[in-house]
C-alpha cells in the first residue's frame, strides 16, 4: 500500500488558499479492488473531497465540478 501521507500537501494548499472549485474526472470514482492494493491510493483524497466539496455538476464526458462547502 502506498504511503498515506502523499495527499496531505495538496490538502493543505487547498485549505490554505480556500480553493472554491475543483474539477475532476469521474473515472477516478473506481471501486477499490482488495486484490490490487494500488487501487486504494486515491481513497484519502477522495474522502477529503467528499467531506469538503459537494459535487455540483457532472458533464457528459464524465468531468465533475466540486464546490467547497
Amino acid at each position: 500500500m502506498l504511503n498515506a501521507e502523499w495527499f496531505k500537501p495538496a490538502v493543505r494548499q487547498l485549505d490554505a488558499k480556500q480553493v472554491r472549485y475543483i474539477t475532476r474526472v469521474g473515472r477516478l470514482n473506481y471501486p477499490i479492488d482488495p486484490r490490487s492494493p494500488g487501487t486504494a491510493h486515491i481513497v484519502p483524497l477522495r474522502d477529503y473531497l467528499h467531506e469538503t466539496y459537494p459535487l455540483v455538476h457532472v458533464f457528459r464526458d464524465g468531468e465533475e465540478v466540486w464546490e467547497r462547502k
